[in-house]
């Protein structure tokens, strides 16, 4: 099962985050991201389904936060799980990710 789905709309790249992101499904989720970050659409997160996910998956988000930064890409996150923020905030990664304050 891949770690995310990509749906582009008119003006807009959604990626909707599975339940479990970890290490096994980083390559998946790299693939992804990749791609996402060729658009030159505004992209929004939808992490509201993340029960588990892990450090390499949360570095992973990081540095397409960072990514997508540096390419003047809009990010927005849509409803990110308790559980994503926690490894996030845990991580001190929340700004890299793209999380609003």
């Amino acid at each position: 099962m891949d770690s995310v789905r990509a749906k582009r709309r008119a003006g807009e790249t959604k990626l909707v985050l599975d339940s479990v992101l970890d290490v096994s499904r980083a390559q998946a989720l790299y693939r992804t991201l990749d791609q996402a970050l060729g658009q030159s659409a505004p992209i929004v997160m939808d992490g509201s389904r993340v029960e588990r996910v892990d450090t390499a998956a949360v570095q992973m988000l990081a540095a397409f936060g960072r990514a997508a930064h540096e390419r003047g890409l809009k990010l927005k996150w849509q409803a990110p799980s308790a559980a994503l923020r926690q490894a996030v905030d845990l991580l001190g990664l929340g700004a890299m990710c793209g999380f609003e304050a």
